[in-house]
This record gives C-alpha cells, structure tokens and sequence, in this order.
C-alpha cells in the first residue's frame, strides 16, 4: 500500500469539517452552494483541483472542461475562502460571531478574487 493511501485510510475528513470553525465553515458553504442548485434526487460528480495556484490555473481549464461537455456552470466558489489564513482568529469566535463570519463567506465565496486564497474551491455546474 503506498503512503498516500494509507493517509487517507487513517485520515478523519468528517472530523476535518465538524471540530473546528474552519472546517464548519467549508462544509457549511459547500452544503450551501449545492442544496441552492440541485434538488435531492441530483446526480452530483466532485472534482478536487487543488489549491491556491493550481485553483487558479485550473479553475479556466475545468470551466472550459464543463462547457464543451455540455454543461453550465451555476457557481465557483472559495469553499472556505480566506477561512484558512485566519484559522485561530475564526476557531476561536463565539457561535455568534461564527454565525455572521459564515453569512460574510456566503456571501463572498463567489468572488473569482478569492479562488487562489481558498484550500478548498468548489464548481458546480448541471448537464445541458
């Protein structure tokens, strides 16, 4: 077994995005984004491009990639936007604060600025 593997096997994801502040927030934005655009019964593919640079310079590439496989894309977004450079100051807010920093992201995760910031960046696109 090679050693990516065997992180991934010992790795806890669903710990990853319930411990911390940071972690909810991701999840919190990403469950957003796709309940806004697709119903329960939606056949959902996820691809992990990356972060920072590569966000970047793949983010056109997978647009261009959706677009000539007949689809639209309905969001790109920072899934965890700056959430990752200010990771102790957002672990460590109230559940108040929490609450209206998580409304901020909503509502800034689509700026195509915060693509290259953001660990984790989501598309969401629907079959044409």
């Amino acid at each position: 077994m090679n050693a990516v593997t065997e992180y991934y096997e010992r790795y806890n994801e669903a710990e990853r995005l319930t411990g911390t502040n940071t972690g909810r927030l991701e999840f919190m934005t990403t469950t957003h984004l796709l309940d806004r655009h697709f119903d329960r019964g939606a056949s959902i593919l996820e691809l992990g491009a990356g972060a920072g640079i590569y966000s970047l310079y793949y983010g056109a590439r997978i647009e261009r990639t959706f677009a000539e496989g007949k689809t639209v894309k309905l969001a790109h977004a920072a899934a965890d936007g700056v959430g990752r450079l200010m990771e102790e100051v957002i672990d460590g807010l109230s559940a108040e604060q929490f609450d209206i920093w998580s409304e901020y992201n909503l509502k800034t995760c689509e700026e195509p600025s915060l693509l290259g910031i953001s660990n984790h960046a989501l598309y969401v696109g629907r079959k044409i």
